[in-house]
């Protein structure tokens, strides 16, 4: 391979590739920050567009927004079309200014309100000693009232 000018990967550029993710998550977040600023001015439509940009290039580098989601459970599915109701919101509210109500409301309601509830019911779950496929529960989990009345 060396002869064709092709490197096989080592595992340090593994490392590397590894760590590109939590080090561009402060960029992303910087431009969102930006994108309020352009819109604080004189360019709101070019600001929310920024900030619809950001979040779909940060969606598609660091979550597998753009594959379905393999594991066949309410949860996975929920997480997923949450994360497509953040976006679809962002751009609808940057396309159709005279809509940006309705559009964020598919970004806070859809999105964030849908994704918080499925972490969290995940979160009760876990702590709670949540069955396992056999329907079993986890050995030295609490199994009271309060977390079985919890669980979805």
């Amino acid at each position: 391979d060396k002869e064709r000018g092709q490197v096989k990967d080592t595992p340090s550029d593994e490392i590397e590739e590894q760590q590109q993710g939590p080090v561009s998550a402060p960029l992303f977040g910087v431009l969102v920050l930006i994108s309020f600023l352009v819109e604080s001015g004189n360019h709101e439509a070019s600001g929310k567009l920024l900030r619809a940009l950001v979040l779909t290039a940060f969606s598609v580098r660091l979550f597998p927004i753009l594959r379905l989601p393999t594991i066949r459970r309410f949860s996975a599915w929920s997480l997923w079309i949450g994360f497509w109701m953040v976006l679809l919101g962002q751009w609808l509210a940057g396309l159709f200014p005279d809509y940006e109500i309705v559009a964020l409301h598919l970004t806070f309601v859809g999105g964030f309100t849908l994704i918080t509830l499925i972490v969290s019911t995940r979160v009760i779950a876990a702590h709670c000693g949540a069955p396992n496929r056999s329907g079993a529960p986890k050995p030295g989990r609490s199994r009271s009232w309060r977390c079985s009345s919890l669980r979805l």
